[in-house]
């Protein structure tokens, strides 16, 4: 409650000649009453906090959709005579708030845990230069009691009640056109618009926590010190002000060691585009600093008779047969019909506009390039009038301060059409799920993301990027925080090239290399520990596994019962093996299909069946046995155990050109991991990594199977993921394109592979301008559709890790031929040959891979 007993007055009647020229005296701050501030001229002021969509989901029809929202925002949630303000603030993060995206996680990965250390310090180190950025965005919006009081003729408790109860009301008002726009909006509490005032007072403290609220009762009296033989109370001013402000010089403001300079616009722009202050605010690199919009809600009525007043003026000299007419009188002659034609025949109303952005700098050198930044980017409003002259600074910086209801000198009336394209319509998009990995994304803000925390049914996921772009290094990077962050986590990776087996290895995981001449072998048939007879998924798993080598019959009616024939055979061969020691392989099944003549129901076959089932055995007989090539690979126990956390399926000695093989290893590798993902606990986390997926799924089948073992994955917590090289490689895919839930693309050029994937049209225009710089970072898009919702969501993120992780992870020829030999050098220790390439012992220019070696 406000405190409008002695004390209070006292403080108020002192005039205080003796503190002219006080800060405290710039802002008319009264009191908070719960979460609304009372000023001392009676009016009343709120605040919203908001968060516009992300980048992702702006389309042109959104657009134009928001742009009629908005215009109802304005002309029904401010009312008449009342102005409203929106805040755009880009501070420094805070070593609290990163700390808030590194938790404390489970895992008992030591290795794990050593590069996402280093990688916090990377971002640490970038919080430190002044590089990551907050984005906060929040509305404040002044309203007149019906019943006028001030602080010299304080209310009485019920005239207060109610003038609070009709500011709420006006607030919810608000409130729903904000959400209705398209904005996330909730009320800002006592505690933020505390927050936001502390903060502008003392820009040094911008980025920091500010203090509890003092709320008006006895704290605030209690154990006062006397200064200059008066009592310093804790009033709500002085719980803010604490930080001198320097007005002495011209040229700008000093708040502190804080530099402050504002650039305004002063000029209704010709044109207006919607977002462009978002364009602004991507040109200011440098330092802190807070757009501010400001809207007065002018008088309708009066203002048309103002113009029509103005026509009127005019007309006589425009339509003159004795006195030709002025250029200039003829242009404004038109713009004021084209305005009025605004007002009567759209519905417009008109405001007292304000642009400004306020640059915080630390010192001169970084305030000088922050305002060529600023008045450069303000060249984006066409025609529109910047004022960067520095003398404006103080006017601006202690008009603009939050909740203080005043309103800025350097305006310009502006029709609603044109005043709501100043609203940002994007924000840097937050994430999803919790801070498992936290990108910087192009704004310089964090963005997080963890596919297994993302509310979906499933957590699939992939990757579209030209050969070269990082695909390897972005997955490292990825999969390195999942297994910091999940202890128990089980990762299966796929790959043709070896580029992720220095990572795996490193890690502890257990390589396989696939092929005839590899002495790892696989058998396709093993059944999980203390299974007797396969699942439906096994037995349409093997019986992919058949067919790849004994194709389908061209008449459907035989193709059918071969299928039937297959099954009835893998059946009756597990039957006869059930108490065997070892499991059976394929030539067991082979063996079972040659001697048949009954199903495993016991109803007998037909004669032609019986044909059927010896000419099936006859062609699989070709590739089974000890004296066949792929006998070796697929008809022989297995010899190494595949149940480890983390797993490496190397697929290079495979020839590049022998699909058939490459294809018959991915199988056996899924049918390992489903069977694993199956018996796992579901609350331990898993996941499938397949590298170069095109060349994985050639055949309808190969699609077929791999489609409902995606389907299988969401019942068992596993995230299955991928990577190819365009987007068009997806349209040989079928289904499986409409399976994943995540996105990430880089840079590519192929527009109508990506609209073909439902690709949003602003990233297929983004993707063509990602940028990339080795051993500092590469840009991707990141998108994520959430659950029963139509629209991706997503944001430009830039994958960077410490240099340590670069060399570690890194899957160029030359770079890996460099990491080897340090390795070897460190005797095996790839912590010390890691230290060893980060100090500069190696130079990379000896490590030069002709094209042979790259090609091995």
């Amino acid at each position: 409650m406000l405190k409008i007993g002695s004390q209070q007055q006292k403080q108020v009647k002192k005039a205080q000649p003796d503190r002219v020229g006080s800060i405290n005296e710039t802002q008319p701050y009264w009191d908070l009453e719960d979460d609304l501030m009372v000023l001392e001229d009676g009016k009343i002021e709120y605040g919203i906090r908001i968060k516009p969509p992300s980048r992702m989901r702006v389309t042109d029809s959104t657009l134009d959709a928001r742009h009629f929202e908005l215009k109802s925002l304005l002309q029904q949630g401010v009312p008449e005579g009342e102005r409203m303000r929106l805040y755009i603030k880009v501070a420094p993060t805070s070593k609290s708030t990163l700390e808030t995206y590194f938790p404390k996680a489970e895992s008992k990965n030591p290795k794990a845990a050593y590069l996402v250390s280093e990688r916090q310090k990377l971002l640490d180190d970038l919080r430190k230069k002044r590089v990551l950025k907050r984005w906060e965005f929040f509305v404040t919006c002044t309203c007149t009691p019906p019943m006028p009081f001030a602080v010299t003729n304080p209310p009485t408790e019920t005239h207060l009640q109610k003038a609070v109860l009709w500011a709420r009301t006006q607030r919810n008002q608000l409130l729903l056109k904000l959400k209705q726009a398209g904005y996330l909006a909730e009320t800002m509490s006592q505690q933020d618009i505390f927050s936001e005032c502390y903060k502008y007072a003392n820009l040094d403290l911008i980025s920091s926590t500010p203090p509890k609220f003092i709320k008006e009762g006895p704290e605030r009296y209690a154990n006062a010190p006397m200064i200059k033989g008066q009592r310093d109370f804790l009033t709500l001013k002085r719980q803010i002000f604490h930080t001198p402000v320097n007005l002495e010089d011209h040229n700008k403001v000093v708040v502190g060691s804080t530099l402050v300079y504002a650039v305004s616009l002063y000029q209704l722009p010709r044109v207006t585009e919607f977002g462009v202050l978002g364009a602004i605010a991507e040109a200011i690199t440098a330092g802190s600093y807070m757009f501010c919009l400001e809207f007065g809600h002018l008088d309708v009525q009066m203002e048309k008779e103002k113009l029509e007043t103005a026509m009127r003026g005019l007309f006589g000299t425009v339509n003159s047969t004795k006195v030709a007419p002025s250029p200039e009188a003829q242009e404004r002659y038109k713009n004021l019909q084209e305005t009025l034609s605004m007002l009567y025949q759209h519905g417009d109303h008109l405001y007292e506009c304000g642009v400004h952005v306020l640059l915080f700098a630390k010192d001169q050198m970084e305030l000088d390039e922050m305002v060529n930044e600023a008045s450069s980017a303000f060249n984006l409003f066409h025609a529109g009038r910047p004022v960067a002259h520095g003398f404006q600074s103080r006017a601006v910086y202690l008009s603009l301060a939050p909740f203080n209801g005043k309103r800025t000198e350097f305006g310009f009336k502006a029709i609603e059409t044109n005043a709501v394209a100043f609203f940002p319509p994007i924000a840097p998009y937050e994430g999803v799920g919790t801070s498992t990995i936290a990108y910087r994304n192009r704004c310089n803000d964090l963005t997080t993301f963890d596919p297994f925390e993302a509310g979906t049914s499933a957590s699939h996921f992939l990757g579209i990027a030209p050969s070269g772009y990082g695909k390897t290094f972005k997955f490292q990077s990825f999969f390195t925080a999942l297994i910091h962050r999940y202890s128990s986590m089980r990762l299966t990776v796929v790959d043709r090239k070896t580029d992720f087996k220095d990572w795996i290895e490193w890690l502890n995981g257990v390589t396989i290399k696939f092929g005839g001449s590899s002495p790892n072998k696989i058998n396709p048939m093993d059944l999980m520990p203390g299974e007797k007879k396969p699942t439906a998924t096994k037995l349409k798993f093997l019986l992919t596994i058949i067919r790849n080598f004994v194709p389908r019959s061209s008449h459907e009616r035989e193709a059918g019962e071969e299928d039937s024939i297959i099954k009835n055979a893998i059946r009756m061969t597990y039957r006869a093996f059930c108490e065997e020691e070892k499991p059976p392989r394929l030539r067991d099944v082979a063996d079972t299909m040659q001697t048949m003549s009954f199903q495993d129901n016991g109803d007998p076959l037909t004669k032609e069946q019986i044909m059927l089932a010896r000419s099936i055995a006859f062609r699989l007989r070709e590739y089974t046995g000890d004296d066949t090539e792929w006998g070796m690979i697929i008809d022989q126990y297995t010899n190494i155990d595949t149940d480890v956390q983390f797993l490496y399926y190397d697929l290079s000695l495979i020839d590049k050109k022998d699909e058939q093989q490459r294809k018959i290893a991915l199988h056996i590798i899924m049918d390992r991991v489903w069977n694993q993902a199956r018996n796992l606990p579901e609350d331990v986390k898993k996941a499938l990594f397949i590298d170069e997926l095109k060349n994985q799924l050639k055949t309808e089948v190969d699609r077929d199977y791999f489609e409902e073992a995606l389907k299988i994955g969401r019942s068992y917590n596993l995230a299955v993921g991928g990577a190819t090289q365009s987007p068009n490689d997806l349209d040989e895919m079928g289904g499986v394109k409409k399976s994943f839930n995540f996105y990430f693309i880089g840079k590519t050029a192929e527009e109508e592979g990506l609209r073909n994937l439902g690709i949003p049209e602003v990233a297929v225009q983004m993707a063509k301008s990602l940028a990339k710089t080795d051993a500092e970072f590469a840009e991707w898009i990141l998108l994520f559709m959430p659950e029963n919702d139509d629209v991706f969501h997503g944001e430009v993120i830039r994958v960077e890790e410490s240099a340590k992780f670069f060399w570690l992870c890194s899957s160029k020829a030359d770079h890996r031929k460099l990491r080897r030999q340090a390795i070897e050098d460190a005797e095996g220790n790839v912590d010390q040959a890691l230290t060893n390439i980060v100090m500069g012992k190696y130079r990379l220019s000896d490590f030069a891979v002709n094209e042979e070696e790259d090609a091995s």
